[in-house]
């Protein structure tokens, strides 16, 4: 069954899906959580950040941050959507190139 808090909990998420400054935050919250605890932010939300992102088509600031987060992160767990963003990091900074490459020209 669901509870209340739940569907409210999911709920707010939803409704922040595309903001991508309460993404960052709860990404930065993550972090922050890791240099006390020890614990790997969960790799949802620095995904959401990544798909805003994409969407605004700012392909060099989502290169450099999925880059940044697979160095720090995707090494300690290795789950699916931790390789998703190795992966995205490097389609990224192809995204990024390409767009300078096009700018310049």
């Amino acid at each position: 069954m669901v509870t209340r808090d739940h569907a409210e909990f999911v709920a707010y998420m939803r409704s922040i899906s595309d903001d991508l400054a309460a993404q960052i935050k709860i990404v930065k919250e993550g972090v922050e959580h890791y240099l006390r605890h020890g614990d790997s932010p969960p790799p949802a939300y620095a995904w959401r950040v990544a798909v805003i992102l994409r969407k605004r088509k700012i392909f060099s600031v989502e290169a450099d941050f999925l880059e940044a987060f697979a160095a720090h992160f995707c090494h300690e767990s290795v789950g699916r959507r931790e390789i998703q963003i190795a992966q995205r990091a490097i389609k990224a900074r192809m995204l990024a190139t390409r767009a300078a490459t096009a700018a310049s020209e």
